[in-house]
């Protein structure tokens, strides 16, 4: 059997699916820049990339009831030190991440009495960001056919791998 229309059909799939994938990494680009309507928190976080990683991670932590050190947070989204400790600095005032010693939940008036080491995740406002985030992105995925393309994808890699020993 000549398998020769395979690799056409699967380079054919693989960028239907990488321009579905461009279009909503796009989307969530030009968002970046949208001043209109929006809270400080998100004003903060679309500010630099490094803020939305720091973001991500605050939020990821909260819904995986994970809290962080600031070293580990460095060593994840690889970022300085230094400006981790500002973005922490930035967001504690704000109630924008939670604070724990060790991994019991403190007040920041209590940071200076923690023996422990210092961690942290999302505050409310925002867990309820990426939570927002989610919806718009579930939205962009649909219009832009990138589940039903990797769907696809897949289905045909998973028969082509069968055929193809």
């Amino acid at each position: 059997m000549d398998y020769k229309g395979f690799d056409v059909t699967e380079k054919y799939l693989l960028d239907e699916y990488l321009l579905s994938l461009m279009d909503v990494y796009l989307s969530h680009f030009r968002r970046r820049s949208l001043v209109d309507k929006t809270s400080k928190l998100i004003l903060w976080v679309r500010s630099t990339v490094q803020r939305d990683a720091f973001a991500m991670l605050m939020i990821q932590g909260r819904i995986k009831d994970e809290v962080y050190s600031a070293s580990e947070i460095v060593e994840d989204i690889k970022i300085s030190r230094q400006a981790i400790y500002q973005m922490i600095k930035d967001c504690i005032p704000e109630g924008w991440i939670r604070i724990y010693c060790d991994d019991k939940e403190i007040d920041p008036a209590e940071v200076d009495a923690c023996k422990g080491v210092i961690k942290y995740c999302a505050g409310d406002e925002m867990l309820q960001l990426g939570r927002d985030f989610v919806k718009l992105h579930i939205i962009k995925t649909d219009e832009t056919f990138l589940n039903a393309k990797w769907d696809d994808l897949m289905a045909f890699q998973r028969v082509k791998n069968k055929l193809v020993v």
